[in-house]
Formats: C-alpha cells, sequence, structure tokens
C-alpha cells in the first residue's frame, strides 16, 4: 500500500481488513458500521454513498503492541505481546467476549478470562 506502514501480516474479514506492523501496531481499514476499525477516531463517511468506512489505513485505539490479529466477518480480535486478548466491532452475540451487552465496540475491549475474571495485561 503505497505510503502506509510496513505490515508483517494482515487479515481480512468480509468488508474490513486489519494489519500487524513489525512493531505490533495494528490498523485497519475497510467498512465501520459497527467499529470494525477499532478506533472511534474512524472517518464518518468516506464515499460518495456515504458509507461508514476507511479508504485507508488507520491506528486501531489503545496503544497496544499486538502480537497476532484475526479479522472475522464484522469483527476483530488481537493477543498483546503480553499475552492479553482484546476485540473490537460487532457484538450483538458476544463475540467480542467482553461480557458487555452492547451491539458493538469501536474501540478494544479487554477479553475476559473464563474465569470471568480480567485477564493477563
Amino acid at each position: 500500500m503505497a505510503g502506509g506502514p510496513p505490515f508483517t501480516a494482515v487479515s481480512a474479514g468480509a468488508f474490513h481488513t486489519c494489519g500487524l506492523t513489525a512493531a505490533g501496531a495494528a490498523y485497519c481499514w475497510g467498512f465501520n458500521a459497527w467499529g470494525e476499525l477499532g478506533s472511534r477516531a474512524a472517518p464518518q463517511r468516506c464515499t460518495a454513498q456515504r458509507l461508514k468506512c476507511s479508504l485507508t489505513p488507520i491506528p486501531v485505539a489503545g496503544a497496544h503492541a499486538f502480537a497476532s490479529l484475526a479479522a472475522g466477518y464484522t469483527h476483530t480480535c488481537g493477543v498483546t505481546t503480553r499475552g492479553a486478548a482484546y476485540c473490537w466491532g460487532f457484538n450483538r452475540f458476544g463475540q467480542l467476549g467482553s461480557g458487555a451487552e452492547t451491539v458493538h465496540e469501536p474501540e478494544p475491549v479487554r477479553v475476559r478470562s473464563p474465569s470471568g475474571r480480567s485477564a493477563a495485561r
């Protein structure tokens, strides 16, 4: 991608894509109706059809250093270099694992451990 950060890995969902840099920074681009891009600072409209999306990579909020990312249909999850899992995007069916009853999360939320306590940072 011309002018974008160099990525060591990318993962594509149904309508969005996320990339990971060597330093562990996550960036996402594409459709953003349910927070798939992981940032409240994402553009609100970007096409003639006035869709919520970004045509270029934007940084995922939270300044987390990710070791890996996986984009799902309308959400993304990542594991930090310290072993904590975070997810963002559509959450209607609890797929983000935070325990929150929200329809979507526009920024990364911590995945709860199986015991219900907060996982390692």
